[in-house]
């Protein structure tokens, strides 16, 4: 069953120890290149629990973003 309007998947997250060595890895191996970081982000109300499944007051230092070359 297709989900209307998706025609490609929007994005693909990853919790990585080292962020530097996954950029590193994710343009190597597979050819992305980075977009944009941005961070930290944290919330004081239960956005972390309910989506991310951490604890509510976690902090996600900071967020890459890389695209799929070639990819639109």
């Amino acid at each position: 069953m297709a989900i209307p309007g998706l025609k490609k998947p929007d994005h693909i997250g990853f919790t990585v120890p080292n962020l530097d060595e996954a950029i590193a890895f994710f343009r190597e191996h597979f050819d992305f290149e980075l977009a944009y970081e941005f961070g930290p982000f944290a919330s004081d109300d239960d956005w972390m629990k309910d989506h991310l499944n951490v604890n509510p007051r976690a902090e996600i230092t900071k967020i890459a973003v890389m695209n799929a070359k070639g990819i639109n």
